[in-house]
């Protein structure tokens, strides 16, 4: 594999341990692979307050401002850190509640992952994204949200993407997502 690899290009062995760090994280926090994860909680267990961009407003109003009206569709969440470690984990509640919840499960990813506080610029300004983490966190977010096993037995129940996308709390995109790149449709044939 040449370059940096997409979430459908990660190694199996990478795939598989992000349904086994679900799993985990879900016990740790007493949901089963059916529940709705509570993202809030995941953030409380991984020892980060969560923060509501609004909530910024009065400690940085001029960067708060611009991110929740001029850019509010351009920022989604962010792991806040320092040169050594997470602080907190800021997300947009401007977006739909699903949103927010993928965008919260994907800073956990990072966390959880172990990935490291990388620097948001470069020195000319412009947006720095480290391609190989984000697949990453790409990947174990929604199976944080929605592992393959529990979208499995939701569809086995009504094999509809809506409804699924509704009992996890989740777009229906994510569940599409989930369901086409788990081999979910090996197990659970959609409903016309």
């Amino acid at each position: 594999m040449t370059g940096s690899p997409r979430r459908s290009d990660l190694p199996l062995a990478f795939r598989l341990n992000a349904e086994r760090l679900s799993a985990t994280w879900r016990r740790r926090l007493g949901a089963t692979s059916t529940c709705r994860l509570d993202t809030d909680a995941l953030v409380q267990e991984i020892g980060l307050p969560l923060l509501a961009l609004t909530e910024l407003a009065h400690e940085v109003p001029q960067a708060a401002y611009r991110l929740y009206t001029s850019d509010s569709n351009k920022f989604s969440a962010a792991a806040v850190c320092d040169s050594t470690q997470a602080l907190a984990v800021v997300y947009n509640d401007g977006h739909e509640a699903p949103r927010q919840r993928a965008d919260i499960a994907h800073e956990c990813a990072h966390l959880i992952l172990g990935h490291q506080p990388t620097a948001v610029f470069d020195e000319a300004g412009l947006r720095v994204y480290p391609e190989a983490l984000e697949a990453e966190a790409s990947w174990l977010g929604p199976t944080l949200l929605v592992p393959r096993a529990g979208l499995i037995t939701v569809l086995e129940r009504e094999p509809r993407l809506e409804a699924a996308a509704k009992h996890f709390d989740v777009s229906i995109q994510l569940a599409r997502f989930v369901y086409n790149t788990r081999g979910c449709k090996q197990h659970v044939r959609l409903a016309a």
